[in-house]
């Protein structure tokens, strides 16, 4: 058994990604921010991290930045990030791979 197995599965035409009730019975509610917010640093500080230094805008700048380290063309990554404008280049950062390979 892994762990997709024993997540939960969200309908076709629902959210994309869902938390069960807590009344149980099979029922789902849409994951949006403070719920996970919430539930990333209850598992952060488990794990011995100060949960306050993160937040739901570090998965908004970590996504933009391992897009562009992928390569991802910026219309995608603006699309990915809901950005109408360029401001998602306040949020890429170059790594140190990246600053390694501009020194060569």
């Amino acid at each position: 058994e892994n762990a997709f197995s024993r997540t939960s599965t969200a309908a076709a035409d629902g959210p994309a990604f869902v938390l069960p009730q807590e009344t149980g019975q099979g029922k789902y509610t849409a994951l949006t921010h403070q719920p996970f917010v919430k539930t990333l640093r209850k598992l952060l500080k488990q794990c011995g991290y100060r949960d306050t230094e993160y937040s739901g805008h570090s998965f908004r700048r970590g996504g933009a930045t391992w897009a562009y380290e992928c390569g991802i063309p910026p219309e995608l990554i603006k699309l990915q990030g809901d950005w109408r404008s360029n401001a998602y280049q306040r949020y890429t950062t170059v790594t140190l791979k990246g600053r390694l390979w501009t020194v060569k």
